[in-house]
């Protein structure tokens, strides 16, 4: 009896930990990128543009500023940005998400831009207590 007390917890502990983990299905899944612009799902998304070669510029298709950023050589082959939202006035730096590619793909991953290429809010505020290491 105690064994079969053990095997049926073991069954429900491992459930539980398989619907924690369980992933919301990703919204966008197809990104294309382009000198100027961003495709998602084969839509215009965004325009992009870049200055300097150090600042670039996310705008949405109406040439609305969403996501300005700047990067800089920290030496030794290695990258670090600051990243701001425009509208949201909050500034953002992970180590290892530093330019446009690298912060629309963890977007993408964690469905902080909707279907109609919008910042989801509520999703940007969980993507920046996950990942923003500015504190």
């Amino acid at each position: 009896m105690k064994l079969f007390k053990l095997v049926f917890l073991l069954i429900l502990i491992n459930s539980n930990s398989l619907i924690a983990q369980k992933k919301e299905e990703q919204i966008i899944k197809q990104v294309k990128f382009e000198k100027d612009k961003v495709f998602m799902n084969d839509q215009l998304a965004f325009n992009y543009s870049i200055d300097n070669k150090n600042h670039f510029i996310l705008s949405d298709i109406n040439k609305n500023e969403i996501i300005t950023g700047d990067i800089t050589s920290s030496g030794d082959g290695k990258w670090s940005s600051v990243i701001t939202f425009v509208q949201e006035k909050k500034q953002f730096s992970n180590s290892k998400i530093i330019g446009r590619n690298d912060l629309l793909f963890k977007f993408l991953e964690n469905n902080v831009i909707t279907n109609d290429f919008k910042i989801n809010p509520e999703k940007l505020n969980a993507f920046f207590d996950k990942y923003n290491e500015l504190k």
